[in-house]
């Protein structure tokens, strides 16, 4: 049953890679279908990382591109566990890492002279297939910088309220604005807009092909998740667990629901609107007027976005070492994915195919298998 009443989008398409970073290793891995017994995983091939560790990871279905704290990029073929190359940066990533018009984008400051920061950051392009950089081009400098793509275009929103639109081809600058406040959520960014929410109680949008000022809404408390959830609505949650729908024109308010803790995430799916609370609770509400279709009580705190695919959504948690695949429709758990004492909060698989699970840790990238290994 489709309840979407807002949605001009496409439902989100299964994801193939879901990439977070670990706190710690794990060599034990079980996949468990609910009320069945734990079928474990076999370890197939490990690519290790000597005296380093993974920051940040990114992956394009072909191969896994993963950032280390000595200032390198790495490209690991996921079925060999080899390494594909090497790519120095020197300095330090500040930014995600993202895949983009067949190419690789990072951003990275220079390592202080004399305890005086750089000027700006540096946004960096690489070939995916050779780790060569194609161009260096600076931005507003920021500590942590956030990167998507819109279109040909990449956009850099510093924590402190920057933003700049470069060309993705040759790294030209499109246009380049700022706002007020520090950025309090994870900034959404898609071919029409950018939506970011503030320290200054405010939701913003910007038009992604001209930087010029959308929309400015105020907020009674400081927001933690935004999305672009249609092309009419932006979705937000804040600090005292409100969710709420918008006008993305006009930013007033369709409706909200309040839950008992914080929104951490949001996600757009066939259903309606999901969110993540620090309550604990999985709801799944209805775009038309916030009502609530089902929630579902878990364990811990969700750890990471949401991954929709299909018709189920995969949550990872903090404090329970183990990832929940809940159908998207009524909210029952269909699948559970159990992960070794060795494991930490924050894990989740990335999928490389029906049979092959690949995670980073922080030390290495290792592949699992529920059938026997391929010989490579």
């Amino acid at each position: 049953m489709k309840r979407n009443y807002l949605s001009n989008l496409a439902p989100a398409a299964l994801i193939l890679f879901i990439i977070l970073n670990f706190s710690a290793a794990g060599t034990t891995v079980f996949a468990q279908l609910l009320f069945d017994e734990a079928v474990k995983l076999q370890k197939c091939r490990e690519y290790e990382f000597a005296d380093t560790a993974i920051i940040a990871a990114a992956s394009d279905n072909s191969n896994f591109y993963v950032a280390t704290e000595d200032g390198s990029i790495h490209a690991i073929d996921p079925v060999t566990s080899r390494k594909l190359w090497t790519s120095n940066m020197g300095g330090r990533l500040s930014s995600n890492l993202i895949v983009a018009g067949g190419r690789i984008f990072l951003a990275g400051n220079a390592i202080p002279v004399n305890g005086e920061r750089p000027q700006t950051s540096i946004l960096r392009s690489l070939h995916p297939k050779t780790g060569l950089v194609i161009w260096n081009e600076p931005i507003p400098y920021s500590e942590q910088i956030y990167l998507g793509s819109s279109g040909k275009a990449i956009i850099s929103l510093g924590r402190e309220g920057s933003v700049a639109s470069k060309d993705g081809a040759n790294g030209n600058l499109l246009w380049q604005t700022s706002f007020a406040g520090n950025l309090t959520a994870v900034p959404d960014i898609d071919f029409e807009r950018i939506i970011a929410g503030t320290d200054q109680k405010e939701i913003i949008s910007i038009d992604s092909k001209t930087g010029s000022t959308i929309m400015r809404s105020k907020t009674a408390f400081i927001p933690s998740s935004v999305l672009n959830y249609t092309e009419k609505a932006i979705a937000a949650g804040d600090e005292r667990g409100n969710l709420i729908l918008l006008e993305s024109a006009t930013g007033k308010s369709i409706w909200k629901y309040k839950s008992g803790g914080k929104i951490s995430y949001i996600a757009h799916t066939s259903e309606g609107v999901l969110a993540a609370s620090n309550d604990n609770f999985i709801y799944m509400l209805w775009d038309y007027n916030g009502d609530v279709l089902w929630k579902r009580r878990l364990p811990g705190r969700v750890a990471g976005p949401p991954l929709i695919g299909g018709d189920t959504v995969t949550v990872q948690l903090r404090a329970d070492k183990s990832a929940f695949i809940l159908n998207l429709e009524n909210g029952k758990i269909v699948n559970q994915l159990l992960l070794s004492e060795n494991s930490s909060a924050g894990i989740m698989p990335g999928i490389f195919n029906n049979n092959l699970f690949v995670f980073p840790t922080p030390v290495s990238v290792v592949s699992y298998s529920v059938k026997p290994c391929s010989v490579q």
